[in-house]
């Protein structure tokens, strides 16, 4: 069984493949076309398809209005996942001109604006499924 840093949806998942495999494996096997060992093959391929984790979550943020922040949001995966931010409209957030995601996975806004408030969530997909983490931005200051 795998022991290693990815989570029980990536276990059930080589448990899936091995299983799935094991027919194909076995036919090619007896007609010569497979030549590596079973575990090995799907050692291989679970290697090469694991569902997206996010593994560093974004934490809420209390920033002054027109101040920056940066959300960190990072994802493990095979393929490797592909990070998108949705606003509290569910909007892609990066469609505002002040916000850009960074190739790190992390968003970035500046110019903070009222509209700016609310919950944002980080997505982390690939071809396997999704993950999704959820964070606040509170807006300071607007009061004298």
């Amino acid at each position: 069984m795998w022991t290693g840093p990815y989570n029980a949806r990536a276990q059930l998942l080589f448990r899936s493949l091995r299983f799935l495999f094991s027919d194909v494996h076995r036919s090619h096997r007896r007609r010569g076309l497979l030549k590596l060992p079973y575990s090995l093959l799907t050692l291989f391929l679970f290697q090469y398809v694991v569902p997206p984790t996010i593994t560093r979550r974004p934490s809420e943020k209390h920033v002054t209005f027109g101040g920056n922040v940066t959300f960190t949001c990072r994802a493990e995966g095979v393929p490797e996942p592909r990070i998108t931010w949705y606003n509290t409209l569910g909007i892609a957030a990066d469609t505002d001109p002040r916000a850009t995601v960074l190739s790190s996975g992390d968003l970035f806004i500046h110019s903070i604006e009222i509209k700016d408030a609310g919950r944002y969530e980080c997505v982390a997909e690939n071809s396997l499924g999704r993950d999704a983490a959820q964070v606040t931005l509170i807006l300071t200051g607007l009061s004298k």
